[in-house]
């Protein structure tokens, strides 16, 4: 599926965990390829996640983050962003806009409890978890607008991970960056 914003949305703790595209931890293990996929577009407006939990790619899914306009905002420090993640293809396209993370940034695999705390994706509650797939493949690409990063920028952790900033009209600034 696909999801396309313009406008407001909020991911307000307790009603929705987090953003979460192209993940298949819930479903039963794919027998090949990677059948769950997802997509999302941000074009303007704002998207606040109060969880300040972004999970792209994820257990067998393949995702899209795509963001042109407007403002993706992680609004808590206790929760991580994860670009392709537990044997999964994620990629986030940050082409213009703002997002701002104010947790840790994974990119290309997280921990295996990296999701505690009762997100869907915890692999202590779904035995469809492949914690023992370190093949996950995480692309952050900045073209335009500005990423911010509060806390570490992992890169390949538990896979592998790219960044490219293309051009002079893009941004990262983090507050640190781990490449494994």
């Amino acid at each position: 599926g696909a999801l396309c914003v313009d406008g407001r949305v909020n991911c307000d703790e307790g009603y929705v965990e987090g953003l979460v595209v192209g993940e298949g931890a819930c479903s039963s293990p794919a027998t090949t390829g990677r059948p769950y996929r997802g997509r999302a577009y941000i074009s303007g407006g704002v998207v606040t996640n109060a969880a300040g939990v972004v999970a792209v790619g994820g257990a067998w899914g393949e995702g899209l983050l795509e963001q042109t306009g407007g403002e993706l905002l992680g609004r808590s420090s206790k929760g991580l962003w994860a670009v392709g993640f537990a044997g999964g293809e994620g990629t986030f396209n940050l082409l213009g806009g703002f997002a701002e993370d104010k947790s840790d940034f994974y990119l290309g695999g997280v921990f295996t409890n990296a999701f505690d705390g009762g997100l869907h994706l915890n692999p202590t509650k779904h035995n469809n978890w492949p914690s023992h797939d370190h093949t996950a493949v995480g692309t952050l690409t900045v073209t335009g607008g500005e990423l911010c990063v509060g806390k570490a920028l992992n890169v390949g952790f538990d896979g592998a991970g790219v960044i490219n900033v293309v051009g002079g009209e893009g941004a990262i600034s983090v507050g640190s960056l781990v490449l494994s």
